[in-house]
Protein backbone atom coordinates (compact mmCIF):
# COMPACT_ATOMS: atom_id res chain seq x y z
CA UNK A 1 0.00 0.00 0.00
CA UNK A 2 1.61 3.00 -0.88
CA UNK A 3 2.70 5.46 1.42
CA UNK A 4 0.23 8.87 2.09
CA UNK A 5 2.96 11.75 1.92
CA UNK A 6 2.14 12.94 5.69
CA UNK A 7 2.87 9.85 7.07
CA UNK A 8 6.22 9.73 5.67
CA UNK A 9 8.96 8.22 8.03
CA UNK A 10 10.46 11.03 10.32
CA UNK A 11 13.32 12.81 8.64
CA UNK A 12 11.73 12.19 4.84
CA UNK A 13 10.79 14.56 3.13
CA UNK A 14 7.25 14.01 2.14
CA UNK A 15 7.70 13.31 -1.57
CA UNK A 16 4.92 16.19 -3.40
CA UNK A 17 4.37 15.55 -7.04
CA UNK A 18 5.90 18.37 -9.66
CA UNK A 19 3.30 20.40 -11.23
CA UNK A 20 2.89 19.36 -14.70
CA UNK A 21 4.62 21.78 -17.46
CA UNK A 22 2.06 23.51 -19.35
CA UNK A 23 1.89 22.29 -22.76
CA UNK A 24 2.63 24.59 -25.85
CA UNK A 25 1.10 23.61 -28.99
CA UNK A 26 3.23 25.08 -31.79
CA UNK A 27 2.53 28.13 -33.21
CA UNK A 28 0.24 28.14 -36.17
CA UNK A 29 0.93 30.22 -39.01
CA UNK A 30 -0.13 33.86 -38.50
CA UNK A 31 -2.60 34.58 -41.27
CA UNK A 32 -1.51 37.14 -43.60
CA UNK A 33 -4.71 37.30 -44.76
CA UNK A 34 -6.21 38.68 -41.02
CA UNK A 35 -3.38 40.85 -39.69
CA UNK A 36 -4.90 42.89 -36.91
CA UNK A 37 -7.46 44.77 -37.81
CA UNK A 38 -6.84 48.63 -37.01
CA UNK A 39 -8.57 51.82 -38.17
CA UNK A 40 -5.48 51.66 -41.13
CA UNK A 41 -8.12 49.32 -43.24
CA UNK A 42 -10.66 52.42 -42.80
CA UNK A 43 -8.31 54.74 -44.11
CA UNK A 44 -7.07 52.59 -47.00
CA UNK A 45 -10.92 52.02 -48.06
CA UNK A 46 -11.63 55.81 -46.94
CA UNK A 47 -8.61 56.66 -49.91
CA UNK A 48 -10.19 54.07 -52.09
CA UNK A 49 -14.03 55.64 -51.62
CA UNK A 50 -12.41 59.19 -52.30
CA UNK A 51 -10.55 57.95 -55.59
CA UNK A 52 -14.22 56.11 -56.90
CA UNK A 53 -16.00 59.42 -56.10
CA UNK A 54 -13.63 61.85 -57.47
CA UNK A 55 -12.93 59.64 -60.87
CA UNK A 56 -16.89 59.50 -61.39
CA UNK A 57 -16.75 63.36 -62.19
CA UNK A 58 -13.80 63.15 -64.83
CA UNK A 59 -14.89 60.05 -66.39
CA UNK A 60 -18.84 61.95 -67.09
CA UNK A 61 -16.79 65.15 -68.21
CA UNK A 62 -17.51 67.25 -64.85
CA UNK A 63 -14.94 68.96 -63.14
CA UNK A 64 -13.78 66.80 -60.25
CA UNK A 65 -13.93 68.63 -56.55
CA UNK A 66 -11.14 69.22 -54.81
CA UNK A 67 -9.73 69.09 -51.52
CA UNK A 68 -6.76 70.72 -50.11
CA UNK A 69 -6.02 72.02 -53.69
CA UNK A 70 -5.68 68.74 -55.19
CA UNK A 71 -8.85 66.70 -56.87
CA UNK A 72 -10.56 64.15 -54.64
CA UNK A 73 -9.01 61.45 -56.30
CA UNK A 74 -5.56 62.36 -56.27
CA UNK A 75 -6.03 62.54 -52.04
CA UNK A 76 -7.32 59.11 -51.99
CA UNK A 77 -4.14 57.79 -53.97
CA UNK A 78 -2.05 59.65 -51.62
CA UNK A 79 -3.66 58.22 -48.34
CA UNK A 80 -3.52 54.77 -49.82
CA UNK A 81 0.41 55.77 -50.26
CA UNK A 82 1.14 57.27 -46.85
CA UNK A 83 -0.60 54.65 -45.14
CA UNK A 84 1.39 52.04 -47.29
CA UNK A 85 4.65 53.42 -45.97
CA UNK A 86 4.02 53.24 -42.53
CA UNK A 87 2.33 50.02 -42.59
CA UNK A 88 5.41 48.41 -44.52
CA UNK A 89 8.20 49.79 -42.32
CA UNK A 90 6.59 49.00 -39.36
CA UNK A 91 5.73 45.78 -39.97
CA UNK A 92 9.26 44.63 -41.71
CA UNK A 93 11.57 46.69 -39.02
CA UNK A 94 10.14 48.02 -36.15
CA UNK A 95 8.76 44.66 -34.15
CA UNK A 96 10.43 42.98 -31.74
CA UNK A 97 13.00 40.23 -32.70
CA UNK A 98 10.74 37.66 -31.32
CA UNK A 99 8.09 39.03 -33.55
CA UNK A 100 10.18 39.68 -36.70
CA UNK A 101 9.48 36.17 -38.41
CA UNK A 102 5.86 36.34 -38.01
CA UNK A 103 6.08 39.84 -39.34
CA UNK A 104 7.54 38.77 -42.44
CA UNK A 105 5.65 35.91 -43.32
CA UNK A 106 2.58 38.52 -42.95
CA UNK A 107 4.32 41.06 -45.14
CA UNK A 108 5.01 38.09 -47.71
CA UNK A 109 2.08 36.94 -48.06
CA UNK A 110 0.08 40.60 -48.11
CA UNK A 111 2.67 40.84 -51.16
CA UNK A 112 1.85 38.05 -52.56
CA UNK A 113 -1.92 39.00 -52.39
CA UNK A 114 -1.11 42.08 -54.08
CA UNK A 115 0.52 40.68 -57.35
CA UNK A 116 -2.35 38.02 -57.77
CA UNK A 117 -5.06 40.66 -57.36
CA UNK A 118 -2.89 42.79 -59.53
CA UNK A 119 -2.80 39.81 -62.24
CA UNK A 120 -6.49 38.68 -61.88
CA UNK A 121 -7.22 42.16 -62.84
CA UNK A 122 -5.38 42.69 -65.63
CA UNK A 123 -7.10 38.87 -67.08
CA UNK A 124 -10.43 39.79 -66.14
CA UNK A 125 -10.01 43.39 -67.72
CA UNK A 126 -8.66 41.89 -70.93
CA UNK A 127 -11.03 39.18 -71.59
CA UNK A 128 -14.19 40.79 -69.75
CA UNK A 129 -14.39 44.45 -69.74
CA UNK A 130 -12.76 45.02 -72.59
CA UNK A 131 -14.97 42.95 -75.12
CA UNK A 132 -17.67 44.30 -73.20
CA UNK A 133 -16.51 47.66 -74.18
CA UNK A 134 -15.61 47.19 -77.59
CA UNK A 135 -17.73 47.56 -80.77
CA UNK A 136 -15.37 45.03 -82.49
CA UNK A 137 -16.75 41.41 -82.96
CA UNK A 138 -14.78 39.18 -80.35
CA UNK A 139 -12.81 37.26 -82.36
CA UNK A 140 -11.26 40.46 -83.76
CA UNK A 141 -10.81 41.94 -80.39
CA UNK A 142 -9.15 38.76 -79.11
CA UNK A 143 -6.71 38.38 -82.00
CA UNK A 144 -5.93 41.54 -81.79
CA UNK A 145 -2.11 42.72 -81.29
CA UNK A 146 -3.54 45.64 -79.16
CA UNK A 147 -4.96 42.72 -77.07
CA UNK A 148 -1.88 41.01 -76.45
CA UNK A 149 0.04 44.38 -75.89
CA UNK A 150 -2.18 45.14 -73.45
CA UNK A 151 -1.92 41.78 -71.78
CA UNK A 152 1.78 42.64 -71.54
CA UNK A 153 0.83 44.69 -67.96
CA UNK A 154 1.80 41.64 -66.43
CA UNK A 155 5.36 41.84 -66.64
CA UNK A 156 4.84 45.60 -65.57
CA UNK A 157 4.98 47.13 -68.95
CA UNK A 158 2.89 49.73 -69.01
CA UNK A 159 -0.37 49.11 -71.65
CA UNK A 160 -3.60 51.66 -71.25
CA UNK A 161 -5.72 50.48 -74.25
CA UNK A 162 -8.02 47.90 -76.01
CA UNK A 163 -8.41 47.56 -79.27
CA UNK A 164 -12.10 49.67 -79.48
CA UNK A 165 -12.46 49.75 -75.85
CA UNK A 166 -13.84 53.28 -74.26
CA UNK A 167 -13.53 54.59 -77.66
CA UNK A 168 -14.44 58.28 -77.43
CA UNK A 169 -14.69 58.72 -73.66
CA UNK A 170 -12.92 60.61 -71.32
CA UNK A 171 -9.45 60.14 -70.58
CA UNK A 172 -8.29 59.37 -74.49
CA UNK A 173 -10.04 56.30 -74.00
CA UNK A 174 -7.78 54.42 -71.63
CA UNK A 175 -8.70 51.37 -69.99
CA UNK A 176 -7.01 51.19 -66.55
CA UNK A 177 -4.57 53.70 -65.66
CA UNK A 178 -4.54 52.65 -62.26
CA UNK A 179 -2.50 49.84 -62.88
CA UNK A 180 0.51 52.17 -63.49
CA UNK A 181 -0.06 53.30 -60.04
CA UNK A 182 -0.28 49.80 -58.82
CA UNK A 183 3.07 49.14 -60.52
CA UNK A 184 4.31 52.37 -58.74
CA UNK A 185 3.36 51.05 -55.23
CA UNK A 186 4.52 47.77 -55.55
CA UNK A 187 8.27 49.40 -56.42
CA UNK A 188 7.93 50.79 -53.22
CA UNK A 189 6.99 48.10 -50.89
CA UNK A 190 9.63 46.16 -52.87
CA UNK A 191 12.26 48.89 -51.81
CA UNK A 192 11.48 48.22 -48.19
CA UNK A 193 13.15 44.88 -47.48
CA UNK A 194 15.99 45.84 -50.08
CA UNK A 195 16.80 48.16 -46.82
CA UNK A 196 18.00 45.47 -45.12
CA UNK A 197 21.05 45.62 -46.87
CA UNK A 198 21.95 48.71 -45.50
CA UNK A 199 23.28 49.65 -41.92
CA UNK A 200 20.31 50.14 -39.59
CA UNK A 201 21.84 53.51 -38.27
CA UNK A 202 21.50 54.40 -42.09
CA UNK A 203 17.78 53.42 -42.90
CA UNK A 204 15.80 55.78 -41.67
CA UNK A 205 18.63 58.57 -43.87
CA UNK A 206 18.11 56.22 -46.78
CA UNK A 207 14.31 56.68 -46.75
CA UNK A 208 14.82 60.44 -45.73
CA UNK A 209 16.91 61.20 -48.91
CA UNK A 210 15.14 59.15 -51.67
CA UNK A 211 11.63 61.46 -50.26
CA UNK A 212 13.32 64.79 -50.53
CA UNK A 213 15.09 63.74 -53.88
CA UNK A 214 11.98 63.01 -55.37
CA UNK A 215 10.21 65.82 -53.78
CA UNK A 216 13.01 68.14 -55.69
CA UNK A 217 12.49 66.07 -58.83
CA UNK A 218 8.50 66.70 -58.63
CA UNK A 219 8.57 70.26 -58.04
CA UNK A 220 11.70 71.11 -60.71
CA UNK A 221 8.74 68.85 -63.40
CA UNK A 222 6.38 71.20 -62.03
CA UNK A 223 7.83 74.62 -62.73
CA UNK A 224 8.98 73.12 -66.13
CA UNK A 225 5.61 72.42 -67.79
CA UNK A 226 6.91 71.48 -71.10
CA UNK A 227 9.76 69.09 -69.70
CA UNK A 228 8.51 65.57 -70.53
CA UNK A 229 10.22 62.99 -68.45
CA UNK A 230 8.92 58.81 -67.93
CA UNK A 231 9.57 56.81 -65.31
CA UNK A 232 8.55 53.41 -64.57
CA UNK A 233 6.53 53.78 -68.22
CA UNK A 234 4.51 56.46 -66.44
CA UNK A 235 5.30 60.15 -66.43
CA UNK A 236 7.29 61.26 -63.93
CA UNK A 237 4.75 64.14 -62.03
CA UNK A 238 2.61 61.19 -60.58
CA UNK A 239 5.29 59.24 -59.83
CA UNK A 240 7.65 62.14 -58.05
CA UNK A 241 4.31 63.20 -56.00
CA UNK A 242 3.60 60.04 -54.59
CA UNK A 243 6.62 58.93 -53.35
CA UNK A 244 7.50 61.43 -50.67
CA UNK A 245 3.88 60.06 -49.05
CA UNK A 246 5.17 56.76 -49.17
CA UNK A 247 8.49 57.78 -47.94
CA UNK A 248 7.23 60.04 -44.94
CA UNK A 249 4.81 57.59 -44.19
CA UNK A 250 7.79 55.20 -43.48
CA UNK A 251 9.36 57.40 -41.56
CA UNK A 252 6.24 57.72 -38.59
CA UNK A 253 7.04 54.51 -38.44
CA UNK A 254 9.84 54.73 -36.14
CA UNK A 255 7.55 56.72 -33.51
CA UNK A 256 5.26 53.30 -33.27
CA UNK A 257 7.12 53.28 -29.89
CA UNK A 258 6.34 56.49 -28.76
CA UNK A 259 2.71 56.80 -27.79
CA UNK A 260 3.00 60.24 -26.48
CA UNK A 261 4.17 61.50 -30.04
CA UNK A 262 0.16 60.75 -31.97
CA UNK A 263 -2.07 63.09 -30.92
CA UNK A 264 -5.00 63.65 -32.11
CA UNK A 265 -5.68 67.30 -31.67
CA UNK A 266 -1.97 67.89 -33.97
CA UNK A 267 -3.73 65.23 -36.19
CA UNK A 268 -6.75 67.70 -36.46
CA UNK A 269 -4.66 70.55 -36.87
CA UNK A 270 -2.61 69.39 -39.30
CA UNK A 271 -6.19 68.92 -41.15
CA UNK A 272 -6.99 72.38 -40.65
CA UNK A 273 -3.78 73.95 -42.10
CA UNK A 274 -4.23 71.97 -45.26
CA UNK A 275 -7.39 74.15 -45.53
CA UNK A 276 -5.81 77.41 -45.12
CA UNK A 277 -2.57 76.66 -47.09
CA UNK A 278 -4.74 75.48 -50.11
CA UNK A 279 -6.68 78.71 -50.02
CA UNK A 280 -4.18 81.40 -49.21
CA UNK A 281 -1.15 80.04 -50.31
CA UNK A 282 -1.74 77.31 -53.24
CA UNK A 283 1.44 77.40 -54.27
CA UNK A 284 2.95 75.42 -51.44
CA UNK A 285 -0.13 72.94 -51.02
CA UNK A 286 1.92 69.61 -52.48
CA UNK A 287 4.35 70.26 -49.56
CA UNK A 288 2.46 70.71 -47.05
CA UNK A 289 0.17 67.78 -47.70
CA UNK A 290 3.65 65.36 -48.05
CA UNK A 291 4.35 66.57 -44.78
CA UNK A 292 0.84 66.30 -42.86
CA UNK A 293 -0.42 63.78 -44.65
CA UNK A 294 1.11 60.62 -43.82
CA UNK A 295 0.75 61.58 -39.96
CA UNK A 296 -2.76 62.06 -40.48
CA UNK A 297 -3.32 58.55 -42.24
CA UNK A 298 -1.12 56.71 -39.56
CA UNK A 299 -2.60 58.77 -36.51
CA UNK A 300 -6.03 57.43 -37.16
CA UNK A 301 -5.38 54.34 -38.69
CA UNK A 302 -3.47 53.80 -35.30
CA UNK A 303 -6.66 53.30 -33.53
CA UNK A 304 -8.63 50.25 -33.13
CA UNK A 305 -12.18 51.05 -33.91
CA UNK A 306 -14.84 48.74 -32.06
CA UNK A 307 -16.34 46.33 -34.88
CA UNK A 308 -13.26 46.52 -36.74
CA UNK A 309 -11.94 43.16 -35.97
CA UNK A 310 -15.68 41.15 -37.09
CA UNK A 311 -16.30 43.85 -40.28
CA UNK A 312 -12.21 42.23 -41.22
CA UNK A 313 -13.38 38.89 -40.89
CA UNK A 314 -16.36 38.87 -42.11
CA UNK A 315 -15.79 40.54 -45.44
CA UNK A 316 -11.79 40.73 -44.98
CA UNK A 317 -9.73 43.84 -46.69
CA UNK A 318 -11.62 44.52 -49.93
CA UNK A 319 -9.34 48.03 -50.42
CA UNK A 320 -6.94 46.51 -53.42
CA UNK A 321 -10.03 45.08 -55.28
CA UNK A 322 -11.74 48.26 -54.92
CA UNK A 323 -8.49 50.53 -55.94
CA UNK A 324 -7.81 48.78 -58.98
CA UNK A 325 -11.50 48.23 -60.42
CA UNK A 326 -13.20 51.47 -60.10
CA UNK A 327 -12.16 52.79 -62.90
CA UNK A 328 -12.28 49.91 -66.22
CA UNK A 329 -16.21 49.51 -64.14
CA UNK A 330 -16.86 52.96 -64.17
CA UNK A 331 -15.81 53.89 -67.42
CA UNK A 332 -18.38 50.54 -68.58
CA UNK A 333 -21.61 52.34 -66.58
CA UNK A 334 -20.57 55.12 -68.33
CA UNK A 335 -20.24 53.45 -71.70
CA UNK A 336 -23.59 51.90 -71.24
CA UNK A 337 -25.56 54.18 -69.36
CA UNK A 338 -24.75 57.84 -70.77
CA UNK A 339 -26.21 61.05 -70.36
CA UNK A 340 -26.34 61.77 -66.52
CA UNK A 341 -23.64 62.04 -63.90
CA UNK A 342 -24.92 59.86 -61.11
CA UNK A 343 -24.25 57.10 -63.21
CA UNK A 344 -20.38 57.42 -62.84
CA UNK A 345 -20.90 58.20 -59.16
CA UNK A 346 -23.44 56.06 -57.17
CA UNK A 347 -24.55 53.02 -60.13
CA UNK A 348 -20.73 51.86 -60.22
CA UNK A 349 -20.32 51.67 -56.33
CA UNK A 350 -22.24 48.34 -56.26
CA UNK A 351 -20.43 46.71 -58.77
CA UNK A 352 -17.02 48.12 -57.35
CA UNK A 353 -17.73 47.22 -53.94
CA UNK A 354 -18.63 43.51 -54.82
CA UNK A 355 -14.80 43.57 -57.19
CA UNK A 356 -13.53 44.25 -54.61
CA UNK A 357 -14.89 41.66 -52.22
CA UNK A 358 -14.64 38.81 -54.31
CA UNK A 359 -10.81 40.01 -55.57
CA UNK A 360 -10.04 39.45 -51.75
CA UNK A 361 -12.13 36.38 -51.23
CA UNK A 362 -11.32 34.75 -54.36
CA UNK A 363 -8.02 36.01 -55.69
CA UNK A 364 -5.48 37.50 -52.58
CA UNK A 365 -6.66 36.11 -49.50
CA UNK A 366 -6.22 32.10 -51.21
CA UNK A 367 -2.71 33.70 -52.56
CA UNK A 368 -1.60 35.13 -49.35
CA UNK A 369 -2.28 32.01 -47.44
CA UNK A 370 -0.41 29.67 -50.23
CA UNK A 371 2.58 32.02 -50.25
CA UNK A 372 2.96 31.72 -46.51
CA UNK A 373 2.61 28.25 -46.61
CA UNK A 374 5.11 27.37 -49.49
CA UNK A 375 7.72 30.22 -48.66
CA UNK A 376 7.68 30.65 -45.19
CA UNK A 377 7.61 26.56 -43.52
CA UNK A 378 8.64 26.45 -40.13
CA UNK A 379 12.43 24.25 -39.64
CA UNK A 380 12.21 21.38 -37.93
CA UNK A 381 14.68 21.41 -34.53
Amino acid sequence: MPEHPRLAPAGVAPASPLPAAPVVPPAPYPSPAEPPATGFTLVTLFGAVLMLYGLGFLLTGAVSPWVWGAPFWRVGLDLMFSAAGYLAVRAWFEPPAPLRAASARRVGGRAAGLLAGYAACVVFTAFVIGPLSSPLPLRSFLFSPVTRLYLHNLAFQSQLFLPGAFRGLQWNSAVNPMLDEARLLAACLVAVPILELAPARLRRTIIALAGLASAAAYLWLFTHPGLVHRVLFMDGRDVYAEIPFFCVGALLAGLDSRPAAWRTDLAMMFFALNWGVAAWFSQWNIVVEWLTLPYMAACFGRMTLPGTTALRRRFGDPTLGVFLYAFPLQQLVVLRLPGHLAHGILLCAVPVALAGLLSWQIVERPAALIATRLLFRPVAS
